[in-house]
């Protein structure tokens, strides 16, 4: 980055949901009174980025969908985490968060 641009950008080339990164940092790593205080409006601001940036024909409720879908497949992460070898101070917090999160955004109901 040069010293004439000093904003920021990201660029994500994972192949997946749209929405897989987002539960990483919230779900698994955010205690459940911050994810409830930020998340829905976090997830809004994203879609809406989407949206400005000229994503056409996903809706706030599929990206949410595409979320807790991700919640789902992040249960596996702890898991991982522990069969690696980290200390339990890591992953038993993680292990913590994404079930609260599963819990909370009724991550069951798409497994029916």
């Amino acid at each position: 980055m040069s010293a004439v641009n000093a904003g920021s950008a990201a660029a994500d080339w994972r192949i997946g949901r749209a929405a897989a990164d987002l539960p990483y940092m919230m779900a698994v790593h955010w205690y459940p009174e911050r994810r409830a205080r930020l998340e829905a409006r976090l997830l809004e601001r994203y879609h809406a980025g989407l949206c400005a940036h000229g994503v056409t024909g996903y809706s706030l409720e599929r990206l949410w969908e595409d979320y807790r879908l991700s919640v789902i497949g992040h249960l596996a992460i702890p898991i991982w985490q522990q069969t690696l070898g980290l200390p339990p101070a890591i992953w038993w917090s993680h292990l913590h968060r994404i079930i609260a999160a599963f819990e909370d955004l009724d991550c069951a109901t798409l497994l029916a």
